[in-house]
């Protein structure tokens, strides 16, 4: 598997006044059953509640791949640091 891009999509809301965010795949291949991905975004938020850096990891590790009916199973998560 391949991770090609990671997007930083709902970044407006009505709490903030602005939002300055990027993002980066940090590891784009999982080509073996084990193996991971990862995507990291960080967010610096100015707001009525909140202001500061915000940090999202996503995280997903093939679990089992089946090449001929190209079925994958992955595991997901993500981590948030601030």
């Amino acid at each position: 598997m391949k991770m090609r891009y990671c997007d930083v999509g709902g970044t407006k809301g009505t709490v903030w006044t602005s939002v300055d965010a990027s993002c980066e795949v940090s590891g784009s291949k999982a080509e073996k059953v084990g193996y991971d991905m990862n995507a990291v975004g960080t967010y610096k938020i100015n707001g009525k509640l909140n202001n500061g850096y915000i940090v999202l990891t996503s995280y997903l590790q093939l679990t089992s791949l089946k090449k001929t009916s190209k079925v994958a199973r992955v595991y997901h998560r993500y981590t948030y640091r601030d």
